[in-house]
């Protein structure tokens, strides 16, 4: 049982096989599959622009088609705008506890990267404030909605004591917004109160499904050209067919289907560990595929991974800390399990695995 992907679930209700052999007949009979296995614009065909502004349109409102482009999944995004933007020197702040894939990237291309004190809504003002005055960073990634890995989801005023920092201090952002479309309503974008210097990611990896491998972006009017190259480098394009399957899904309303269902079974599955793990320290959103579980102090987690790993369970308890101290907590991965059963089974075992470590200890 691994809990340690942070997916979608796939609900049956989603009924992906049937959507992609749908989406695919289409394809066949509107459009010229030759053309979808062959080199494309970087930016994305226009109707892949058009489908993607289709679909931040709940959140961005009306997205100009030339400010988005369409890309190879939201990680090679990312290394794009990390490498397009950055110069040498240059530093970004981010959540204490962030994704570990902008972890990575900084280690990779050598960006100094600083950690920003959280609350119950992320990064907290004054703290970034402090480390911007402390480290005279350039950039800040942060995740405003259900962020991982600790599901704080930032309030509308929040997010505009965050844009006003940015603004005093004159920060560009990267906005990861990949789980803002799993709750019914979110609060606005940090892209939408300062787009002129917020570069908004989203991906359907976590509310639609990982395989397609397709993202959006939208940036700033002046930096589209630099930004397009800087993609063309890192990836080429995004894969035509795979983007025209999405947005095939978009433009009939599958897409929206698709979400619904993950929108339900993510409550479900939410209800699900609320229940099992009822009396743990546990940080959730009702709509999100993950919660961080807080293990009691009798276990670390090295102990606790080698535990679960001899019992076939694996969880993510590393990688997460900037600073390279982690709490004593799990994210768990609610979407990985195909089945409530075995996601029912798998958080039995590791309720089961902390009460017992309890008792040994009292």
């Amino acid at each position: 049982m691994d809990l340690r992907m942070n997916v979608p679930p796939q609900p049956e209700a989603a009924a992906l096989p049937n959507r992609i052999r749908s989406a695919l007949a289409t394809l066949q009979r509107s459009r010229d599959v030759l053309d979808l296995l062959s080199y494309g614009s970087s930016t994305g065909s226009l109707e892949d622009r058009r489908a993607g502004a289709l679909w931040l349109r709940p959140l961005l409102g009306a997205t100009d088609v030339d400010n988005l482009v369409v890309c190879a999944g939201g990680a090679s995004l990312l290394v794009a705008l990390v490498t397009t933007f950055v110069r040498s020197g240059e530093a970004i702040v981010t959540e204490a506890l962030t994704y570990p894939g902008i972890r990575a990237v900084c280690r990779h291309f050598g960006v100094p990267l600083f950690g920003v004190p959280m609350d119950s809504e992320g990064i907290i003002p004054s703290a970034l404030a402090e480390a911007c005055r402390r480290h005279r960073p350039k950039f800040l990634y942060c995740t405003p909605t259900i962020q991982n890995p600790t599901t704080a989801t930032m309030s509308r005023g929040r997010r505009l004591e965050i844009a006003e920092v940015a603004r005093q201090f004159d920060l560009t952002v990267f906005e990861d917004d990949a789980y803002a479309l799993l709750p019914k309503e979110s609060s606005p974008p940090l892209a939408s109160i300062i787009p002129d210097r917020t570069y908004y990611i989203s991906s359907l990896s976590k509310c639609i499904t990982p395989g397609l491998r397709v993202a959006f972006c939208v940036g700033p009017e002046a930096s589209r050209a630099q930004m397009t190259e800087g993609l063309r480098v890192i990836t080429l394009l995004a894969p035509p067919l795979t983007a025209a399957v999405a947005s095939q899904w978009i433009d009939d309303g599958s897409a929206s289907a698709i979400l619904d269902a993950v929108r339900t079974e993510c409550g479900a599955r939410q209800d699900i560990a609320r229940q099992i793990l009822d009396g743990e320290t546990i940080a959730a959103h009702p709509a999100g595929p993950h919660l961080w579980l807080s293990l009691p102090g009798e276990w670390t987690i090295p102990e606790f991974g080698v535990h679960l790993r001899a019992n076939g369970v694996a969880a993510k308890g590393d990688g997460f800390a900037v600073d390279g101290v982690h709490p004593n907590a799990l994210r768990i991965g609610l979407g990985a399990p195909r089945t409530r059963g075995d996601l029912v089974r798998g958080l039995e075992f590791l309720k089961t695995a902390i009460c017992e470590q309890s008792m040994r200890v009292s």
